[in-house]
Order: C-alpha cells, then structure tokens, then sequence
C-alpha cells in the first residue's frame, strides 16, 4: 500500500520587525509554545475570514510600513482553499491591491494582536 501524503506548502509574507517580536510574544503567551508559529497564524487567518467584511481591513493592512521582515507559515489545505477564496472575494473589491494574499495574512495577525 502506498502511503500518499498531501504536499504541504508554506506561505511567505513580509512584516515589519515590531510585528513579528509582538507575535512571536503572543504566540508564546497564548500558549502555543515556540514551534507554533504556524497553529497561531493558522487561527488567526481562520478567525479573520470568518469576519464580515474582512476585505475592508485588508485593504488597511496594505498601508502597514516597514515591511523588512520576511515570515512564513504552513496553512492546511482546507485553509489554503479559503486563503484562495478570500482572494478572489477581496479582488472583486479592491482590483488594484497588489499583495493581497500577504495582506489577508498581516491584516489577520493584526487583528488577533488586537
């Protein structure tokens, strides 16, 4: 029997470096200990599509400054799909925002930084 596992990918964003050391402190303070980087984004991104009208803060979060820092993560295939979705549904309102699927990222850890 041949043991098929899915590929899995990881998504790279940029952030600033205040960003990061405020999410690498709340990841630890929440309780996801220091390999869950990626659970905490995973939640976070979860969390803000379920909000109405998240695609008015992506669009904030494209005027985030200072993006020197590159970060990544590894979503499930379920949350790739709806990663994917989102972007189409944030196209649809914002049609020249570069950067979407990194926007949809930022936007969602700062919101549960909130």
């Amino acid at each position: 029997m041949i043991n098929s596992k899915a590929k899995k990918v990881s998504i790279s964003f940029r952030t600033s470096e205040k960003i990061e050391q405020r999410m690498l402190q709340r990841i630890i303070g929440d309780g996801y200990g220091l390999k869950g980087k990626s659970k905490w984004i995973c939640d976070a991104v979860e969390n803000f599509l379920a909000m109405p009208s998240f695609w008015d803060l992506v669009d904030i979060a494209s005027a985030q400054e200072d993006l020197r820092k590159n970060s990544n993560f590894t979503p499930t295939e379920a949350l790739l799909k709806k990663i994917e979705d989102a972007i189409v549904i944030v196209r649809k309102h914002y049609p020249l925002l570069e950067g979407v699927q990194s926007n949809i990222i930022r936007a969602s850890i700062n919101q549960k930084l909130i």
